[in-house]
């Protein structure tokens, strides 16, 4: 998926980079929908010097961007409900 942060909300949406299809929110691991307050940059590493590749890191000024944050996602596994494929 495409990873687009958005900077007043907070929030990161992920897209189809094909298709440009909404795919939804990232979400917190109890379903709310992730806010990083002051956000401004999201990559993922590169498995060298830029950290693990399946970590997204991202930038924020916090505190009104008086300060700066550097910080790090890491998936988790989603439990399935019972309408999903196994």
């Amino acid at each position: 998926a495409l990873l687009v942060g958005n900077f007043r909300s907070g929030t990161i949406a992920a897209f189809n980079p094909l298709t440009g299809r909404f795919l939804g929110n990232v979400l917190n691991p109890d379903g709310t929908t992730l806010s990083i307050d002051g956000l401004w940059a999201l990559t993922f590493g590169n498995d060298h010097n830029a950290g693990p590749a399946t970590t997204l890191f991202f930038t924020a000024g916090i505190n009104g961007e008086k300060d700066g944050l550097f910080g790090t996602l890491l998936p988790v596994a989603a439990e399935l409900g019972e309408d999903d494929e196994q």
